[in-house]
């Protein structure tokens, strides 16, 4: 049996662990520790923390009974660490072997390499935000300039984009431009007949109001002689071919008079000149004309005044009553049977406004050709200026 036990144990120095450790080319570190009575395991030369830190370390690697290495984090640094228990001499007392691998050491000869990769990865960063840089500059700036372009040829504004390139791109912006001239050459077209349109119009109007004028001196003797003729001793033929002139002449007066207003609204000369008059007493005098023209052609004819029309007002009575003269003569002109009826009240949105209606039971027209009736010398159907005369004037005015 075994009494005890002799160790035989020489101490290395440092000359003698660099041999060992080229020798194995590992730089190891290897300490044995045994735990003590406190259950922690000694450790000479070393913190708190790093005892600590390393009794866990035991703990934790005792209880893995794989042996796998594990990282141990010292004030010395990380390391890759092992244990490995030995038997002990003294009963109770295990001791281990831990057996450490820097990882500053291990990794000292990669370092270069990582420096390069890195330096390359960078170097790769680098030239990838130039590339995307110069592919922005070559492409898209040319695709925004267009847009911009595009944009202010919308407004209205002079655009053109300047061709870089004669790849896709440049040949979009040269097209681009050859359009933009085009736009612009068929804007200038368009202003010339729009100038030549206006004075040609300008042309038209002055045209009109000096043969009004020319005609009226004339039509004027002709209404003044018939109407002197007609007073005279005529018998009953003289006396019908005499009124026959004088409707004639008073159409004809009519007539020019809308050519000669038509004039002054296209050449924006249209004076208005309001003055206070009793709103009542005009429109009695309008429907008692139109009752007559009415009653002349077998149709009757109703005036609805609402009481809160009475009263004065401040408006071109001229120009009002031309207005309404003008749709109480159209609703007579084409209404063959029934009535023509006109209502006066004020606006329910608006009490400063007065609202005039004019009904009747005539032709009509169609809802279609509404718009078409304001324009001058228009009829709702050509038909109806053989049969029922006028010069279309009327609505416009």
């Amino acid at each position: 049996t075994a009494i005890g036990w002799v160790v035989f144990a020489k101490k290395l120095d440092r000359s003698q662990m660099l041999a060992l450790e080229k020798l194995s080319a590992i730089p190891l570190d290897a300490t044995v520790l045994h735990r003590t009575a406190q259950g922690s395991w000694a450790s000479t030369n070393a913190s708190a923390r790093d005892k600590a830190e390393t009794s866990r370390f035991i703990t934790d690697a005792a209880a893995d009974r794989g042996g796998q290495p594990r990282e141990l984090n010292t004030s010395a640094g990380s390391a890759i660490a092992l244990v490995k228990p030995l038997r002990s001499l003294t009963a109770g007392q295990p001791v281990v072997l831990l057996l450490r691998y820097p990882l500053a050491r291990a990794l000292a000869p990669y370092s270069p390499l990582l420096a390069v990769i890195v330096g390359v990865g960078v170097l790769g960063i680098l030239l990838l935000v130039a590339g995307s840089w110069v592919l922005a500059r070559g492409v898209t700036r040319p695709v925004s300039d267009l847009d911009e372009a595009v944009r202010r040829l919308e407004a209205g504004e002079r655009a053109s984009v300047e061709v870089r390139t004669d790849d896709e791109i440049g040949r979009l912006s040269a097209s681009f431009n050859h359009m933009a001239d085009r736009i612009r050459a068929r804007e200038a077209d368009l202003e010339l007949a729009r100038d030549q349109a206006e004075a040609a119009n300008r042309a038209k109007s002055a045209f009109l109001a000096n043969m009004s004028h020319e005609i009226r001196t004339p039509l004027n003797g002709v209404l003044g002689v018939a109407g002197m003729l007609s007073r005279t001793a005529l018998d009953a033929r003289q006396q019908q071919m005499v009124g026959i002139v004088e409707e004639s002449a008073a159409t004809l007066e009519r007539v020019l008079g809308d050519v000669l207003d038509l004039a002054r609204v296209e050449a924006g000369r249209m004076d208005f000149e309001p003055k206070p008059f009793d709103l009542a007493v005009s429109v009695r005098a309008m429907a008692a004309a139109a009752d007559i023209h009415c009653r002349a052609k077998g149709l009757g004819f109703v005036l609805d005044m609402d009481p809160s029309a009475v009263g004065w007002v401040e408006a071109d009575r001229a120009r009002l009553e031309q207005v309404v003269n003008n749709l109480l003569s159209n609703a007579v002109k084409f209404t063959p049977r029934g009535e023509v009826r006109m209502t006066v009240a004020r606006a329910a949105d608006d009490p400063q406004v007065f609202r005039f209606e004019v009904r009747d039971t005539g032709i009509g027209f169609d809802p279609a050709l509404t718009e078409g009736l304001f324009e001058p010398f228009r009829q709702a159907d050509v038909s109806n200026t053989r049969q029922f005369g006028g010069a279309g004037l009327g609505l416009s005015i």
